[in-house]
C-alpha cells in the first residue's frame, strides 16, 4: 500500500457499535429493535476472533522502490513478489528477511509465486514464459526451469507428503495453454518434466489444480491413486 492507503477492517463496525450502546432508555419499538441489534453486534464481537485485519509497517519501497506483485505463503514464511524482479522472503516468526533476485535488471518478469506445503520449495512463474526455482536449503538462489520455458505458469499443485529438503516431490503444473505437466525437481535440476494432459483449445488456461490421494487398498496396496481436478 502507499502512504496515503489503508486497510478496511470489518471488525471495526462491531467494536464501535458495541462500546456506543448506551444511553437512555428506549421507549419505542424502533429504539427496541435498533438494541436489540446491539446486542447481537456486541455478542458477535465479544466472539473470539479467527482473522484480524490490520496495516503493516512492512513496505515493498525498501526493495527499490517497487510494488507488490504476487505473495504465497506456507510453513510460518510469506514470499513476496514485486515489479523489480524481486522476491523477498519473509519469516513471520523471526522478522528475518532475505532478498533473492530473479532479473537483475529490475525488470518486472514475474507473475505468480508457488511454495510447496513446507515452505522449502519455490516455483516462480515469470510473465513471459521464463520461470524459475528456488531451494531453500540450497542457499536461495533462483535457477532457471529449462524445461518450462516457453509456457506461463497458472497454478501448481504439490504432493504435500513426498518432498524434504532436497526433492520436491511429485508436483502439477497448469500452464497459460491448457496443459498439464508433471514435474519433479531434485538438487536444483529437473529430473522429470513431462505433459500428461492438454486441452483441445490451447488458449484456455489452466488456473487452478487440486489434487488427493486415494487411501491405499488391499489389490492396490503399491499403487498411488490420485483425485486431479483442473479448472
Amino acid at each position: 500500500l502507499d502512504d496515503d492507503e489503508s486497510l478496511y477492517n470489518p471488525y471495526s463496525e462491531y467494536s464501535a457499535a458495541a462500546g456506543g450502546s448506551g444511553g437512555e432508555d428506549q421507549a419505542s419499538d424502533d429504539d427496541q429493535g435498533y438494541s436489540t441489534d446491539a446486542a447481537n453486534i456486541a455478542a458477535q464481537a465479544a466472539q473470539p476472533q479467527i482473522f484480524s485485519l490490520h496495516n503493516t509497517q512492512w513496505k515493498a519501497k525498501q526493495y527499490g522502490g517497487a510494488r507488490i506483485r504476487h505473495v504465497a505463503a506456507a510453513g510460518g514464511v510469506l514470499f513476496v513478489a514485486t515489479d523489480r524482479g524481486r522476491l523477498v522472503r519473509w519469516n513471520l516468526g523471526t522478522g528475518d528477511e532475505q532478498e533473492i533476485v530473479i532479473d537483475p535488471k529490475r525488470n518486472d518478469v514475474i507473475f505468480k509465486v508457488y511454495v510447496d506445503p513446507s515452505g522449502l520449495h519455490v516455483i516462480i512463474g515469470g510473465a513471459q514464459g521464463n520461470n524459475w526455482y528456488v531451494s531453500v536449503a540450497r542457499g536461495l538462489k533462483a535457477r532457471p526451469i529449462a524445461m518450462s520455458k516457453g509456457a506461463r505458469i497458472e497454478s501448481v499443485c504439490w504432493d504435500r507428503a513426498g518432498c524434504d529438503e532436497s526433492s520436491t516431490g511429485i508436483f502439477l503444473i497448469g500452464t497459460s495453454t491448457g496443459s498439464v505437466y508433471k514435474g519433479n525437481i531434485v538438487e536444483g535440476k529437473e529430473k522429470y518434466w513431462k505433459e500428461i494432459f492438454s486441452l483441445n483449445d490451447s488458449a484456455q488456461p489452466i488456473c487452478g489444480l487440486e489434487c488427493e490421494i486415494f487411501p491405499a487398498t488391499n489389490k492396490a496396496a503399491s499403487e498411488r491413486r490420485y483425485l486431479i481436478i483442473a479448472a
